[in-house]
């Protein structure tokens, strides 16, 4: 005799209905994912880097998720694996972006190794951390806290045993860049074996070189601090050529 607690119930049902989005998504030819295969690092080299970060020129798409005229809610997303304690996604004001309220966090674990993710986004309330090489073992992270007048790069490693959440976390590089609430930033995190650089509206900011470095991982990201509330415009990854 088993018995299934509410919260399970939600998320069997929350499973089956990305399931059947996921087919939906798929027979309609409208996969928000730019890579073939799950698994592979396949950069798309029709869909090359247009921007002005020079690293990155020649580069080709690996990754997007566009919120412009979709609803960013999770079922919507079902490669995405997401929190649910406290956490909620939405849509922002015309559908233009997707709000995040609450603390929570999206991760989407792939063996990727040297790419750069973009992200757009504005904290309107607390803080957020961008994933870098999330992988089951930790990942990178760059916070971005406008209270704190500090940009973080940190490195988790998490504990055995205990949840994702249960991680033991590193500030391993900062460097003072008076950030504010409500406005729009540009952050972009590009790896390169041991070497990774952080980038603000196109301004490298910090550069660390690990000696012990996660060499894989996908991206995702987390909401911390009080009453977190961040609004997110795009998150793009991009590679060198074409990796299998």
């Amino acid at each position: 005799m088993c018995s299934t607690r509410p919260s399970a119930m939600r998320r069997l049902l929350k499973a089956c209905a990305a399931v059947a989005m996921a087919a939906t998504l798929a027979i309609a030819g409208l996969s928000v994912l730019a890579h073939a295969s799950a698994d592979a690092m396949t950069c798309d080299s029709d869909t090359p880097y247009v921007g002005g970060l020079d690293q990155l020129a020649g580069w080709g798409l690996l990754f997007q998720e566009e919120y412009d005229d979709a609803d960013p809610d999770p079922e919507l997303l079902p490669a995405w694996d997401y929190s649910e304690e406290e956490f909620s996604i939405g849509t922002y004001d015309d559908a233009s972006a997707a709000l995040v309220q609450g603390r929570g966090f999206l991760d989407f674990l792939r063996p990727w190794t040297d790419y750069a993710t973009v992200t757009r986004l504005s904290v309107m309330a607390g803080s957020v951390t961008l994933s870098y090489r999330r992988n089951e073992g930790g990942r990178y992270f760059v916070e971005i806290a406008p209270d704190s007048a500090l940009v973080y790069l940190g490195k988790t490693h998490i504990l055995p045993g205990r949840p994702r959440g249960w991680a033991q976390r590193d500030h391993v590089a900062s460097a003072p860049l008076p950030l504010v609430f409500g406005e729009w930033y540009e952050v972009a995190v590009i790896g390169d074996g041991a070497t990774i650089e952080v980038l603000i509206d196109g301004v490298s900011v910090l550069t660390f070189v690990d000696p012990d470095p996660w060499l894989e991982g996908g991206i995702g990201f987390e909401t911390i601090g009080d009453a977190p509330h961040v609004i997110v415009d795009f998150v793009r990854a991009w590679c060198p050529g074409t990796a299998e």
